[in-house]
């Protein structure tokens, strides 16, 4: 007589009990392939089989050479990778007038990010600060204000010119932070 584990009954499937978890030793029963035998197969080998197709397939609807999903990724790395540049640069800021702390650019295509952080901003000499100016394929093609942050009480700003020039005003503060996104044509 055969066991519980051996014998098959007859049910239907809305009869059997759900398994909600399964487990990659969790066995399945398929039919093969042209021929009559029914074959068993872990829930792991469905899973690594479906990986394996969805990796293989070709998606037409994906704008990249590559039209498979691991190709697609590459490709969108890859460009990303070549057209970003990054730049950090050193801005000429009167030394009167503040400690330029860092300075960078970010370029992406023709979107273009610049920040700043100055430290031991003197506000008794003036609220504007000449800061310096971005090289010339960060610049943008009219000028861009830009609210700044900074500690004390007062509006701070900072502009771009299209020449590069950067100027900021400053309420009274000490710390001034500047960072602003544009596109360029």
């Amino acid at each position: 007589m055969a066991t519980d584990n051996e014998m098959i009954t007859t049910k239907t499937v809305v009869e059997l009990d759900e398994k909600t978890a399964p487990v990659d030793t969790d066995l399945f029963m398929a039919g093969d392939a042209g021929t009559a035998a029914l074959k068993k197969f872990k829930w792991s080998s469905l899973l690594s089989a479906i990986k394996t197709k969805i990796a293989a397939w070709a998606f037409d609807t994906l704008t990249t050479t590559n039209k498979t999903l691991p190709g697609a990724i590459n490709e969108l790395n890859s460009n990303f990778a070549a057209e970003t540049e990054y730049m950090e640069f050193s801005l000429e800021i009167d030394a009167s007038h503040g400690t330029l702390k860092r300075s960078q650019c970010y370029k992406y295509g023709k979107n273009v990010t610049v920040t700043a952080f100055i430290e031991n901003v003197n506000t008794s000499e003036t609220s504007e600060l000449q800061i310096g100016t971005i090289p010339k394929e960060f610049c943008p093609n009219q000028v861009l204000h830009f609210p700044a942050t900074g500690t004390g009480s007062g509006i701070h700003f900072w502009a771009i010119e299209p020449g590069g020039k950067i100027s900021a005003r400053h309420g009274n503060g000490t710390v001034l932070i500047l960072h602003g996104s544009y596109h360029i044509e």
